[in-house]
């Protein structure tokens, strides 16, 4: 048996941030709230949760040979990017959950090519790329690809790669810069606490499981899956994460002449918010007060916060910015701002889709309330 270490997945990890341009995974090692993981001040089934959560969370399926195959296509991607694209400085830029550590076995790798300067739209582009990939799948087919096809239909047109059993595995968008920006934050927000990345996992494989948590068939997406995970956060008592405004370029710029750097990840990406953790804490979050809810505690609440139908289904609107709530319409269900964008994400298409999903919380609070098992409340 080939003994894997840990230095092999940092340094994959790390190559995979760089190209990301965002933050390196070692700094999630060291956060001084991992104690609070399980809490013995819980209730015995409450602890018991919280145990079978760490067991249960998905980060080790991101392994040693996910990273290497990630790694494998990106350069494979960029052996085929044509000389001009190059000479005009285009890259690719990996973002979402390989990056952010909300990755679970059944996440795929999204990948940006960022060209602003080569001049056509972004479909074009896509073609372009898609006619190299043609003359060249023989690098595709050996790094274990099947097929490619272009989506240029989508809100967000990409190239789209599929694995085995024509899998989904590879995303590629063009100058898609909001998503690496919002990519940016949901990594720092995983990095302001050790259980929110956990947490994020595990409601994130659940809406997997459960089969709401595919944007294209009109459920939830993990970005606004997300983002309910953070708003919720942002509303314990004590908060767990800052509100969006309190860590904005706008409020920093009262106590930085420059928010240049601040506002600057490790590899050179500008986005406008701090990302600069130290400076967070120093100037901005200053009144952050210890919590002490176990993963598991969490756990229960978000779902008895959002299986309350009338927090689901009667048209409420979550604002990340403020960490405020509002409401909407009964027919717009359950929408959350984006606090890089401020636009109205929901998290259902259609009324037949508001219902599935609300069943599904409904569900998850109901299990909760009963067995407070997460094997019950994932159906596995």
């Amino acid at each position: 048996m080939t003994i894997i270490s840990d230095n092999d997945i940092s340094e994959l990890r790390g190559w995979l941030c760089a190209k990301g341009k965002t933050f390196q995974h070692t700094k999630f090692e060291s956060d001084p709230n991992r104690h609070l993981l399980v809490s013995n001040t819980d209730d015995d089934l409450i602890k018991a949760l919280s145990e079978e959560c760490l067991k249960m969370d998905v980060a080790p399926t991101q392994s040693l040979a996910v990273y290497k195959t990630m790694k494998e296509f990106i350069l494979c991607l960029e052996s085929v990017l044509p000389e001009s694209y190059r000479s005009a400085g285009a890259f690719f830029c990996p973002f979402g959950s390989s990056v952010t550590n909300f990755w679970t076995d059944k996440s795929d790798l999204d990948v940006c090519l960022v060209a602003d300067s080569v001049g056509l739209e972004g479909v074009s582009i896509l073609e372009e790329l898609e006619r190299e990939v043609e003359k060249h799948w023989s690098k595709f087919e050996a790094a274990g690809l099947e097929s490619c096809s272009l989506i240029s239909n989508a809100t967000v047109p990409v190239l789209k790669f599929h694995g085995k059993k024509n899998k989904p595995f590879l995303d590629v968008s063009v100058n898609n810069k909001a998503a690496i920006a919002n990519s940016h934050l949901v990594a720092l927000f995983g990095l302001l606490d050790a259980r929110v990345p956990i947490l994020g996992r595990l409601i994130k494989r659940w809406a997997q499981l459960r089969g709401i948590n595919d944007r294209s068939e009109g459920t939830i997406s993990s970005y606004s899956l997300l983002l309910l995970v953070f708003w919720f956060l942002q509303n314990r008592k004590p908060c767990i994460l800052p509100t969006y405004d309190t860590i904005s370029k706008e409020a920093a710029s009262k106590f930085a002449s420059s928010c240049e750097d601040i506002c600057c990840t490790d590899h050179g990406f500008k986005v406008p918010f701090v990302v600069n953790i130290d400076f967070i804490l120093k100037h901005l979050w200053t009144n952050r007060m210890k919590n002490e809810e176990s993963v598991g505690k969490l756990l229960y609440e978000f779902f008895m916060f959002f299986g309350d139908e009338s927090n689901i289904q009667s048209g409420l609107k979550l604002n990340l910015r403020d960490g405020s709530k509002s409401q909407t319409t009964r027919d717009d269900g359950l929408a959350v701002v984006c606090p890089t964008t401020e636009r109205i994400l929901s998290t259902h298409k259609g009324a037949a889709v508001l219902e599935q999903v609300s069943a599904e919380f409904r569900r998850a609070r109901s299990i909760l309330q009963q067995t407070k098992s997460l094997r019950d409340l994932y159906g596995v």
